[in-house]
């Protein structure tokens, strides 16, 4: 069942980096079940690269994670969501470009698909094909 909840989350957020119109309706869904604090999406805006990760190991963590350092010069300990990138790079969900992430940047759709794989094939939902 948590396999099957995780899939439907990252499908929510994989929609809402691609359709930024969507993105400010989820606010109240994704929060309620710990995803993001307050009104983390703006109507009318990109999902930047930094929100998707934040939400991403949300999903995946299951808990909140604390500000950390990271392998990236452009995330430092005090960005929002530093120790969200850097628990989604430990696991080798992101990767970055290089030794920058590029968090301000908009977060494009073949980078969120690549991301959500990543994270399904971590939770091994992929790769026994099961979503129980």
């Amino acid at each position: 069942m948590i396999k099957r909840i995780l899939s439907v989350v990252l499908a929510i957020l994989l929609m809402t980096c691609c359709i930024p119109t969507m993105a400010a309706d989820y606010n109240d869904f994704l929060k309620n079940i710990n995803v993001i604090p307050g009104n983390f999406l703006a109507d009318e805006q990109n999902v930047t690269r930094a929100e998707f990760a934040y939400m991403v190991a949300s999903v995946v963590a299951g808990r909140e994670l604390e500000a950390s350092d990271t392998r990236f010069s452009d995330v430092s300990k005090s960005d929002i969501g530093s120790g969200h990138i850097e628990f989604l790079a430990n696991l080798g969900i992101i990767n970055g470009y290089g030794d920058t992430f590029a968090p301000d940047n908009p977060i494009t759709r073949q980078d969120a698909a690549v991301i959500v794989y990543r994270a399904l094939k971590n939770e091994d939902i992929i790769l026994n094909g099961s979503a129980d």
